[in-house]
């Protein structure tokens, strides 16, 4: 049995994917990879918890890579902790990455406690997912990581690693920005349902104008929130699917 599963979602081919090559180029050698390519991201990574053979079970983005000695840490940090959340550096650094940092990508270079988890860079052991359940399937994009996050630490604390670093772009043009909010909007509704809350916390979340350190931030962030509230009322009017029980023991 290997010592670490790597589990990675992609619809590419395992020649195209340049996540795998660091992985192959490491001086660690006891792990597989396992590759799904199953409609859903939530539940490519569920049949990718079942394939996998290690009690180590670490999830990568097939457009992250993972930084030396990837293995190495994440191998030892679950000899010590149940559920790992990695560092999460785009390369570029520009005021996209920065906006994006509010989920999570890079928590600072002290480890600690976490509140949620980023999907590209994200570790536990086998025996959470028997005692949380899996990751829901009628989520995919936007909170399927911290709904899990929120059951996890019912149970477990999250350690945050800054030493589990991989690079990973959070998006380049103010297009590719908001068609991510335009994608939260649905996600948020269901999460909403799910935890049985109101979608707009407070009045002052219906108001677009956000803050920002430059003009272009603050352009780009209000008409981010704009759509991420537009894609809100859509969700809310057209229904979202009903939230599933979380299967324990699996």
């Amino acid at each position: 049995m290997p010592e670490v599963s790597v589990i990675v979602v992609t619809f590419e081919s395992r020649d195209e994917l340049e996540c795998l090559r660091p992985l192959r180029d490491s001086d660690f050698r006891d792990f597989e990879v396992v590759l799904r390519d199953d409609e859903g991201i939530s539940r490519a990574r569920n049949e990718g918890i079942r394939e996998a053979a290690a009690d180590k079970l670490v999830f990568l983005d097939d457009d992250a890579i993972p930084c030396d000695g990837w293995l190495e840490t994440v191998s030892t940090l679950l000899e010590e902790h149940d559920v790992v959340a990695g560092r999460v550096e785009d390369p570029r650094d520009h005021f996209f990455s920065k906006m994006g940092n509010n989920r999570g990508y890079d928590q600072g270079d002290d480890p600690g406690e976490a509140e949620t988890l980023v999907g590209c860079n994200m570790a536990f052991r086998r025996d959470v997912f028997e005692t949380v359940g899996t990751f829901d399937e009628n989520i995919d994009f936007g909170h399927e990581e911290t709904l899990f996050a929120e059951r996890v630490r019912e149970e477990y604390e999250i350690h945050y690693s800054p030493d589990l670093v991989v690079e990973h772009e959070f998006g380049n043009t103010p297009v590719s920005w908001w068609k991510k909010q335009l994608q939260y909007g649905p996600a948020d509704v269901y999460r909403a349902k799910k935890l049985d809350e109101p979608v707009f916390t407070d009045w002052y979340e219906l108001v677009p104008v956000s803050g920002g350190s430059s003009l272009s931030e603050v352009v780009v962030k209000t008409a981010g929130k704009t759509l991420r509230n537009v894609s809100r009322v859509n969700a809310m009017i057209r229904g979202v699917p009903t939230p599933q029980t979380e299967s324990r023991g699996e």
